[in-house]
């Protein structure tokens, strides 16, 4: 898969460029997530992109989403629902691309199964606390 720096191939789980990580450009990494991050998106491993990109800005202590009270893969599940819920389109989107990009070297196949699992379920009426 051919990649762009300036470029992100899916903006819904993958919000961060390659080149803003890269230089540290209004933002502040946390190794070997950074690194993990832009090594990935290349390589189409999608899974392992989106596991660093919730890790790589620090908000991860003991395995839990700083302020949250819940794990990684509660919180990606968490956005996944929100996104259908309130962007539909681009969540199919999303859901299309990590379909036709499926990497069978993905380090983390689950997130990107979480994200499948959200997609065929009824998420109408799940309520979810408010962002911030």
């Amino acid at each position: 898969m051919s990649h762009n720096d300036t470029e992100t191939p899916e903006y819904l789980f993958l919000d961060i460029l390659v080149k803003q990580v890269l230089e540290q450009d209004g933002i502040q990494v946390e190794e070997p997530w950074g690194r993990l991050y832009i090594n990935a998106i290349p390589e189409g491993r999608f899974g392992d992109a989106i596991w660093a990109r919730y890790h790589m800005l620090g908000d991860v202590e003991d395995g839990k989403v700083e302020g949250e009270d819940m794990t990684v893969a509660e919180s990606i599940k968490q956005d996944a629902i929100r996104y259908k819920q309130h962007d539909p389109e681009d969540f199919d989107k999303a859901v299309s691309f990590y379909k036709e990009h499926m990497n069978s070297g993905d380090g983390h196949p689950e997130v990107l199964e979480i994200i499948f699992e959200v997609d065929r379920e009824d998420v109408s009426g799940i309520k979810l606390p408010p962002v911030g």
